[in-house]
């Protein structure tokens, strides 16, 4: 077999000191660069709960993050909030136009079924009624106004 094959020798990397004529010298002087706090290694700071070893990615989050952030963070956290209430509200009116428009339904249903109730008896008597459907339908009037006068009491969202 044959040996593997070496890697060919190159030159050493000669070693320069600033100040020799090297042309990778800074020419300019350069400051410290500042960075900021919160994005230093040092403020990553990674907290464990309980027993499992998994990280609150919240608090790590919240000591990482810059004001512009935190800024946007809050305006999110604002046009959220104003999604839910508009959404609520809008619920709110939907639930209270379907309850009218049931109200409104129930009441015409009511008044067709009354009249078509009096026409089926005109047209089957004529003037002369039999006395006791008239206390049939007298009965059935003033307990539909005494319950109807009770739930309305109760209501409560009036």
């Amino acid at each position: 077999m044959t040996e593997p094959r070496k890697p060919e020798t190159t030159r050493p990397i000669p070693t320069v000191k600033p100040g020799e004529g090297d042309a990778r010298e800074v020419t300019r002087p350069t400051g410290v660069m500042k960075v900021p706090k919160a994005t230093t290694q040092t403020a990553r700071q990674q907290t464990l709960t309980g027993l499992t070893g998994r990280m609150d990615l919240r608090k790590i989050t919240r000591s990482v993050e810059t004001t512009g952030m935190a800024k946007h963070r809050r305006y999110v956290e604002k046009m959220k909030r104003k999604a839910n209430v508009e959404r609520l509200s809008q619920e709110s009116d939907r639930a209270e136009r379907w309850s009218r428009q049931q109200k409104v339904v129930l009441l015409v249903l009511m008044i067709a079924i009354g009249a078509a109730s009096y026409y089926k008896v005109q047209s089957a008597y004529g003037n002369q009624w039999p006395i006791m459907t008239i206390w049939i339908a007298v009965v059935i009037a003033v307990l539909g106004c005494f319950f109807w006068t009770i739930w309305y009491i109760d209501k409560g969202d009036m």
